[in-house]
């Protein structure tokens, strides 16, 4: 009979989710701890003072600096690994091109001008909902670099030469870059994390988009 054949199977599959579960769990560990160790020697060439790490949860871990190499004051550095413990979930997420993510969130010693505020994302993507009622607002103009849309204020002419080298190179691992005069002032959410973190120069790089921003600010340090 079919139910004779129900119940073995529907024990047999709780067994293997469960197994996957652990796996899962395991795999992303030790996918994480070497994650943050890149992460925490790109951090110390960046010049990050006061460094502390930690676990956020089975998925997350977070660094975070007092301050770094100027113009860089506090900052936040995020790992957030796919959901490889939950199938259907790791699954979906895939299929949509979600990987391991790593954000960096950096207030600059200085806060930027509202004029120099900015926006980019790929142009094969739709902008989040935040970045989407941002740039709503009146004022903001719209180019395109390479594969990049941005969405400007009318200060950031002098930052085009530095950004477009900079796009380049962080290509095709960028998903977001936000300029902001409010906390955090440099965003950038970048996927696949490990890319990224491999290349020295790819990773430090950005130094040079916080050294173009405050160029023209004309304001000491903090």
């Amino acid at each position: 009979m079919l139910s004779d054949y129900i119940t073995p199977t529907l024990i047999t599959l709780c067994i293997l989710l469960v197994a996957w579960y652990f796996l899962g769990v395991w795999f992303n560990r030790r996918r994480g701890i070497r994650l943050a160790r890149s992460l925490r020697d790109r951090l110390n060439a960046l010049g990050a003072e006061e460094l502390t790490g930690r676990w956020v949860n089975a998925s997350i871990f977070q660094f975070v600096a007092r301050r770094a190499t100027s113009p860089i004051g506090k900052l936040a550095a995020i790992i957030v690994l796919e959901s490889r413990e939950l199938p259907l979930i790791w699954l979906v997420n895939l299929l949509r091109g979600r990987r391991d993510l790593l954000v960096l969130r950096m207030d600059l010693r200085s806060t930027p001008r509202a004029d120099l505020e900015l926006e980019v994302h790929p142009r094969q993507t739709k902008p989040e909902r935040e970045v989407r009622h941002r740039i709503a607002e009146s004022g903001w103009e719209q180019a395109t670099v390479g594969d990049y849309m941005i969405y400007h204020q009318h200060g950031t002419a002098h930052l085009k030469e530095t950004l477009a080298a900079l796009l380049e190179e962080w290509q095709p691992y960028l998903r977001r870059l936000s300029i902001s005069a409010s906390s955090p002032h440099l965003l950038l959410d970048f996927s696949p994390a490990p890319p990224v973190l491999e290349t020295e120069a790819r990773f430090i790089a950005v130094q040079k988009l916080a050294e173009a921003i405050m160029k023209r600010q004309g304001t000491r340090d903090k």
